[in-house]
């Protein structure tokens, strides 16, 4: 019988997705549209739709996005139907369980059952708001943050909800702009909007978060869960001034260097070094900075320099600077080291704390005592592992005199933001000197097995201040399944 029952109810469902439509369900008020903004209200699909996600059959992306014409792998394919079979022996049982019920409370009266079904009737189609996701990833560089409230288990009468955003490792009114405010849905309205302007700060300070409480639901609905998101800020000036770094850091950061590696040329005055903290700028901390010979020794090509730089509670950037010896005989380049250690007051260290610095020869290459330089990425192609960091190599390449920067974004393939990776765009400031740097991106695990390798696309743009871009300009990224 169970047999019998899994398969019949298994050819109703795959009849209703090629039809368009799921099988029945005893709540079929919750819509797709009332669930995910890019699910169109009155779309053959959009009570599928609903139903399904209500079930806990299928979900959307980590974004809030349903992706209703995106395609779909046969890996997705064996999770969605196992969850159906699961909910279909659930239904079985609960069918059995139902009907030895109903002969046993047969003798019950009649009124006193009519009474409690009436009263749970007046609780449940009242709705119980929540939000359609739980955690949310927004880029600092977008204007805002946009999150849907739905009005699930029914929508009958007017109602309302208050919510509020709050501080968690973001501010506000300097990280995005607070929010409060109640929402009205009318009869039979059951999805509604909200939107937080984002505030691009320019500061690097790494991935920050705050959220959004829903409370005082009104004339009999409910909160239902998630009744609060978290919106987190990815740092889009991670890069912009420094390197990103994959470190988790605490909240008094992770101290590295502005760049993975430095150019300058021998007639230069000094090469200014920016050490940047990352992630967190809680206290007061500090870091210890040396250099160390390699071809070029110092009092030769450049001045040794050691020291201690103290970051100020809130501080975000230091600088030091190194005096570069210019020695007028055609010797070639030469290079020296720089290091980081002893981080102190909670502080810890990135990955960016051991770096090159070369000295070009202008007499050998005299072009780079005034070029600004040609931006090109490392590699054309990237691979990693679902969940995670991919580290994106950007140099600059024949002078590094004066600022530059160049524009960054990552583009979907058969890789999805906000599914698959965590999406950044921005743009990538090389100071004097800076001759290389790393962006780093998130994978993100779906969990869905035996899934195909997919792949997105990094690219960069709009040099500036006399740079140009050289080959490649775009790297494809493949996340192996």
């Amino acid at each position: 019988m169970r047999a019998f029952f899994r398969t019949t109810t298994l050819f109703a469902f795959l009849a209703g997705l090629c039809l368009g439509h799921a099988i029945p369900s005893v709540r079929a008020d919750l819509r797709g549209s009332g669930v995910f903004p890019d699910v169109q209200r009155g779309s053959y699909y959009d009570d599928a739709v609903g139903q399904m996600y209500e079930e806990g059959i299928i979900t959307g992306y980590a974004d809030g996005r349903f992706g209703p014409n995106d395609p779909v792998t046969r890996g997705q394919i064996a999770v969605i139907m196992q969850r159906f079979l699961e909910k279909a022996d659930v239904a079985e049982e609960a069918s059995s369980s139902s009907s030895r019920q109903s002969r046993s409370s047969s003798t019950s009266s009649g009124s006193s059952a009519s009474s409690s079904s009436e009263d749970d009737g007046v609780l449940n189609t009242r709705g119980a708001f929540r939000f359609t996701i739980s955690t949310f990833d927004v880029s600092e560089s977008t204007s805002t943050a946009s999150v849907t409230i739905v009005r699930s288990e029914g929508d009958t009468g007017a109602v309302s909800v208050e919510y509020e955003t709050n501080d968690d490792t973001a501010t506000g009114g300097d990280d995005y702009n607070t929010l409060t405010g109640r929402l009205d849905f009318a009869d039979g309205e059951s999805s509604k909007t909200i939107s937080v302007s984002i505030v691009n700060d320019g500061d690097a300070e790494g991935a920050e978060t705050f959220t959004i409480g829903l409370k005082n639901p009104t004339s009999g609905s409910e909160l239902a869960s998630p009744s609060a998101v978290t919106v987190r800020i990815i740092d889009n000036d991670a890069g912009a001034s420094s390197s990103a770094t994959s470190i988790t850091a605490p909240e008094q950061g992770a101290l590295g260097f502005g760049a993975t590696a430095y150019a300058i040329a021998e007639n230069a005055d000094e090469l200014r070094v920016y050490v940047i903290r990352r992630g967190g700028n809680e206290g007061e901390v500090t870091v210890h900075y040396a250099t160390s010979n390699g071809s070029a020794i110092a009092g030769d090509g450049y001045e040794q320099a050691s020291g201690t730089l103290t970051f100020a509670d809130g501080e975000t950037s230091k600088y030091y600077s190194i005096a570069i010896v210019d020695n007028t005989a055609s010797k070639g380049n030469k290079a020296f080291g720089m290091q980081l250690t002893a981080p102190t007051g909670g502080a810890v260290l990135d990955t960016t704390t051991s770096v090159q610095v070369t000295i070009l020869d202008e007499e050998t290459l005299p072009s780079v005592s005034t070029g600004t330089g040609t931006i090109q990425l490392g590699e054309a192609t990237y691979d990693t592992g679902e969940g995670d960091p991919v580290s994106v190599i950007i140099k600059r390449l024949g002078g590094t005199i004066g600022e530059t920067s160049v524009t960054y974004e990552t583009v979907n393939g058969t890789a999805k933001a906000g599914f698959d990776f965590i999406a950044i765009s921005g743009t990538l400031t090389f100071r004097e000197g800076e001759s290389q740097k790393t962006m780093v991106i998130q994978t993100d695990d779906d969990a869905l097995l035996d899934e195909n390798n997919e792949q997105f696309t990094f690219r960069i743009d709009n040099p500036a201040n006399g740079a140009t871009l050289g080959t490649p300009t775009s790297a494809s990224i493949t996340i192996n399944g």
